[in-house]
């Protein structure tokens, strides 16, 4: 994570696989929608895993400190359908 915020950085001969930051279990819920800052426009299929991923509190306040307005409150359900993978 970097140590604050700032322009993106290109490092060459680094190659990352993104699955290897993922659970094995990658069973998932998905539904439809909206983004999480302005314009909050209801057009994101949102899939999260059912397995979670763990970070530290350390780690919650490290990201905080360099992004201190990362999201809206959780919104209500509503109308939604939540569909789960098998």
């Amino acid at each position: 994570m970097p140590t604050k915020q700032g322009s993106e950085k290109t490092i060459s001969n680094v190659n990352i696989n993104a699955s290897d930051l993922l659970p094995k279990d990658q069973d998932y819920y998905r539904y439809y929608g909206s983004l999480t800052t302005p314009p909050c426009s209801e057009t994101v299929n949102w899939i999260v895993l059912k397995q979670p991923l763990e970070i530290s509190n350390q780690q919650v306040q490290k990201f905080a400190k360099i992004f201190p307005i990362n999201a809206r409150p959780v919104q209500q359900i509503k109308r939604r359908f939540v569909l789960e993978s098998s």
